[in-house]
Parts: structure tokens; C-alpha cells; sequence
């Protein structure tokens, strides 16, 4: 939609007006040329009797000017055309095309104006057409006159198939505009969700290392008299635990969380790269097959990165299930020293997958891409040249968290 402050589609605009007045403008002078010149070399006749003076051009240049004005003021302009017209028939000046100024008005108003602007122009033509037959002006008869009625219908019904179909296209416009309004809010809603579970699962893992101090530091003090060694391991188990948990926690305070009336959390651990083998178990008898590969050792003080990357790895899985239809899907984790690798391939029909555009849509895609981008990741996903879809992740273990 068009906003004033918007400078681009605002120039827009404004040089679509200009064009259109300069058009108007080029028109009036070109129509009103040509008619001065047939107005000076016309002779009079019989059924037009009248020679042309000062009256007769007057007339001419009052009719063929106002169509500088026609798009702004449709029913005014129109009605000077047809007045000067019926005018200038009724004193019987030699032909000159005026006709064709009161056409070109006579479509404005069909195309522009209103309906009960239209038909009153249409009664208007209809009643100057038959005055000046009954008068006999300018040698007009009824197969004359109803040739001009005919003429003028057209002008009537060109103008207000133009006003239909400019209606028709503003309405696709609207409409264009409100769905992406709406997968505009959709997008955010989902954005919004997403930052929510995070945060909530984020904070299930604060909670769960901060429960590992508490007991880890009540041991300690405990033992520390009878076994140092003992509680100084206890005491390095801490201090590691305490720095990812305080890690954590900045990521927590760099997403959205809102206190609901939802059911509280689940107390069950939160899921890691450990529980993937049961994720793939499950998806038996979903048509399909998934290769699970992995190579190199977890690394015990990441919680968070082994949730984000599960939930990757989840979420994949699952818009394989949705879109993918029968497939082949290999997975594959790669535990690297300073980060963890994702890669989930599948040979399905993917181009039809929500998830095609990171960017654009896919829901599914949008937490994943918050997750990874939370510790400072990496994703790509797109359909494959041969075929199926692609989804790679990396999610380094030391990257500093930023609050926003």
C-alpha cells in the first residue's frame, strides 16, 4: 500500500500524476490544433450555413481546452463539451470534429465519475441529440441521430468497463496486500512462539545446572575435611557447571519469555544429540527411512548447544514427514573440537516443503533458524539439484552470547 512516507512509492505516485496531466495536456492542444485548422478551412454549405467567426472558435477553444481538466474534473468538463457543441450545431458552423471533444469527455465521466454521474450524462446526450434532430441543426436525421446515440454508447460503455476494471484490479490489490499483512503477522507470531520455547527450555537448563551446584556444593562441604581431593573435583565440577549455566542464562535474557497460564514445564531432562537414536526410532511406520550416522564424542558441558542442535535435527526430521512424502532421509552429527555439525538430507519431493525459503515462510524453519542463531550458528536449507531437500547446521560451544 502507498504511504506518504514512503519516498519511492511517493515519487511514484507523483510522476504518475504528472504523466497523466501532461498527457491531458499534449491531448487538448493536438485535438484543439487539428479542430482550429478544420474550423479555418471548412466551407460553409446548405446544412451549414453559418460561416465562422470569433463565436465559432470561442466555442472550439473552450471545448478542446477543457480536457486539460477532464481527469479531475469529469462531469464539469464534460458538460462545457456538450454545451459548446450543442451550441455550435444549433447555429449551424461548418463541422469541424467538436463531437469528438464531447466523446472524449463522455468517456472520462463513464470511466471516472459515478454511476449517477454516468447515467446523468447519458440522459443528457441522449436529450441535446434528439433537440437538435427535432431542429433539424446541422442536416442531422433520425439515421444520423442514431448513429451519434450509437457512437456515444460505446464512449458510454468503454468508460464504464474501464471504471469495472479498475475497481476489479484495487480490489486484487487489497486483497494481495492483506494476505501479506497476514503472513506478515503470521511470521512474527511464530517468531514470537518460538523465542517463548526456547526461553522456557533454556531455562529448564539453568535450573537443571543450577541443581547440579547445589548438590555438587553440598557434597563438597561435606567431605571437605575428611577428602580434599574428593571436594576439590566436586569444586571444579561447579565452577565449570556455574560458567555454563551463567552462559545460558544470557542467552535466556536475549529471548522472549511471557508468564502464561499454560501447564508448567515438563521436569524431565531437557532432550540432547544423546536422545536422537529414539527420535528415529519413532519414526517407524511414517514411510520414512532414516540413516543415522554419528562420528566423534559430545562434549558434557554444552546442555544448551545439545538442545538447539536435537531440536534442529527434530524439527528436520519432521518437515520430511509433512512434505518430503516416502523418502530416504541421512542423517548425520559430526562432533568437531569447537563445534557441532548437522547435516539432514532427504530424497523426497522437498520443493513443496513449507521450508523452502528460510526467509519467506515455513514456520518449522523460523525455529530453527532462532535456535542456531542464538549461539552464533550457521543454517542452510533448500531443495537439492537431483532432488529432496537439505538442511545444514553448525552451532560452535564457546560462542559468547549477546543480550540484545
Amino acid at each position: 500500500m502507498a504511504h506518504r512516507g514512503d519516498p519511492v512509492t511517493g515519487w511514484n505516485l507523483t510522476r504518475a500524476r504528472i504523466d497523466q496531466r501532461v498527457f491531458d495536456a499534449v491531448l487538448a492542444v493536438a485535438t484543439l490544433t487539428i479542430a482550429l485548422a478544420s474550423t479555418a478551412q471548412n466551407p460553409t454549405d446548405a446544412q451549414h450555413p453559418t460561416e465562422a467567426n470569433a463565436l465559432a472558435y470561442g466555442l472550439t477553444t473552450i471545448a478542446f481546452g477543457s480536457l486539460v481538466l477532464r481527469r479531475r474534473r469529469p462531469f464539469v468538463v464534460f458538460a462545457i463539451c456538450i454545451g459548446t457543441t450543442a451550441v455550435f450545431a444549433a447555429l449551424d458552423y461548418p463541422e469541424n470534429g467538436l463531437p469528438v471533444a464531447c466523446l472524449i469527455a463522455t468517456y472520462t465521466v463513464a470511466s471516472l465519475g459515478s454511476r449517477r454521474s454516468t447515467a446523468t450524462a447519458a440522459g443528457i446526450v441522449l436529450a441535446v441529440i434528439v433537440g437538435l434532430t427535432i431542429r433539424g441543426s446541422q442536416g442531422l436525421t433520425l439515421g444520423s441521430a442514431a448513429g451519434n446515440i450509437a457512437m456515444f454508447g460505446v464512449a458510454f460503455a468503454s468508460g464504464a468497463y474501464m471504471r469495472v476494471r479498475r475497481a476489479y484490479l484495487a480490489e486484487l490489490e487489497l486483497r494481495a496486500e492483506a494476505t501479506d499483512e497476514n503472513r506478515r503477522l503470521a511470521a512474527e507470531q511464530a517468531v514470537a512462539e518460538e523465542r517463548l520455547r526456547i526461553a522456557r527450555e533454556l531455562h529448564d537448563v539453568v535450573a537443571h545446572s543450577m541443581s547440579v551446584v547445589a548438590v555438587q556444593s553440598g557434597v563438597a562441604a561435606h567431605v571437605i575435611d575428611g577428602d580434599p581431593a574428593q571436594a576439590r573435583t566436586m569444586l571444579t565440577t561447579i565452577n565449570g557447571t556455574s560458567r555454563q549455566a551463567l552462559a545460558e542464562m544470557r542467552r535466556l535474557l536475549g529471548v522472549l519469555r511471557a508468564d502464561g497460564d499454560e501447564p508448567e514445564a515438563s521436569r524431565a531432562p531437557a532432550p540432547s544429540l544423546a536422545d536422537v537414536p529414539t527420535l528415529v526410532a519413532s519414526m517407524a511406520g511414517t514411510g520414512v527411512a532414516v540413516d543415522l550416522d554419528v562420528e566423534g564424542e559430545p562434549r558434557p558441558d554444552a546442555p544448551g548447544v545439545e538442545l538447539a542442535a536435537f531440536r534442529v535435527v527434530q524439527e528436520a526430521l519432521t518437515n520430511v514427514v509433512r512434505h518430503a512424502g516416502p523418502a530416504q532421509v541421512e542423517v548425520r552429527v559430526r562432533y568437531e573440537p569447537d563445534q557441532v555439525r548437522i547435516d539432514v538430507v532427504d530424497d523426497g519431493r522437498g520443493a513443496a516443503s513449507e521450508a523452502v525459503a528460510p526467509d519467506e515462510g515455513g514456520h518449522g524453519l523460523v525455529g530453527m533458524r532462532e535456535r542456531v542463531d542464538l549461539y552464533g550458528g550457521q543454517l542452510r536449507a533448500g531443495p537439492r539439484p537431483g532432488g529432496g531437500f537439505a538442511v545444514s547446521a553448525t552451532l560452535p560451544y564457546d560462542h559468547e552470547p549477546v543480550v540484545a
